[in-house]
């Protein structure tokens, strides 16, 4: 498995947060839970402030706590 997974290759050519952060808002929290997001990126977005206003709209629902990895990832985003 080690061997299997020090193969992978993941530069896709930039991270696509917002459509994943519309659906993580867009479903049910637990009954009597508040919702929370963990976002671990290691990538940078090409425009944050989409994902910004999202998140800053969208803490009446929840809670994004972020978590950046590497030199590639936005520092304004997290």
């Amino acid at each position: 498995a080690i061997a299997y997974i020090q193969k992978f290759d993941a530069n896709l050519g930039g991270t696509e947060l917002l459509e994943p952060m519309k659906k993580a808002f867009s479903l049910p929290a637990l009954k009597n839970h508040e919702k929370k997001i963990f976002l671990i990126t290691d990538g940078a977005v090409w425009d944050p402030n989409p994902v910004i206003d999202l998140v800053r709209k969208s803490t009446k629902h929840g809670r994004v706590y972020t978590v950046g990895i590497g030199n590639g990832c936005s520092t304004f985003l997290i």
